[in-house]
């Protein structure tokens, strides 16, 4: 984010560097170095892909690992944002879990839905659907059981109370935009157990009708 304010030859320098170190450090990494340094390098050029590949492993190992006991108070609240945030940097271009690690889209999944719904915030909620709809393509026809399997997760975390008010109408957008490309219609929601999922969520995006008139894109 501040490479603008460097000489080029300076940032690149860096960049090259970081990533020539990259391996060496990884087994020190935690979820939270691994998913911003993910964020991180969507904004790097071809030569990064070898990091991203390094950090993606890396992610996946952290999340087979046993969980403590006890858990952590604040552990899946931190979980699921790492995860959303690995997402995002996967649905970047050239980022792809799944590029890197085949079966990795599918285990990455496979962990999202064992958090808790009731400890997943609005912000992730949104930002994992809107991820998610960029990257269509990685559910493969034959696994549909985990695209299911998501999305009634995620339902579960959508229409809880306390997740559904706090949504404002970035993530409702994000929302109907992921859901879109996902082509999560009235018949996917109720094949996952919430048929009335797409009413609720349009209810609430006429809340902001003010707010949409100058937001053509939207």
């Amino acid at each position: 984010k501040l490479g603008e304010q460097f000489p080029p030859g300076l940032v690149n320098k860096f960049k090259h560097h970081w990533s020539s170190r990259i391996e060496f450090a990884i087994g020190d990494f935690t979820e939270h170095h691994c998913s911003a340094c993910l964020w991180a390098v969507t904004h790097f050029e071809d030569p990064y892909r070898k990091a991203t590949r390094v950090l993606q492993r890396q992610f996946i190992e952290i999340l087979r690992q046993p969980l403590l006991d006890p858990i952590p108070e604040d552990f899946w609240e931190r979980r699921v944002q790492h995860i959303a945030t690995v997402l995002w940097a996967s649905s970047a271009k050239k980022g792809s879990i799944e590029r890197h690690m085949p079966g990795g889209f599918n285990e990455l999944m496979r962990h999202l839905t064992k958090v808790p719904p009731q400890r997943v915030a609005a912000q992730p909620t949104a930002m994992i659907m809107l991820a998610l709809g960029k990257l269509t393509s990685q559910f493969q026809k034959s696994e549909n059981e985990i695209f299911y399997n998501m999305l009634r997760w995620w339902g579960d975390v959508f229409l809880l109370p306390a997740c559904l008010h706090a949504f404002g109408r970035a993530e409702v957008f994000n929302i109907l935009w992921g859901a879109a490309e996902l082509k999560a219609g009235p018949s996917v929601w109720k094949k996952v157990g919430h048929p009335d999922l797409l009413d609720v969520l349009f209810v609430k995006a006429s809340t902001f009708k003010d707010d949409w008139k100058s937001m053509d894109v939207y």
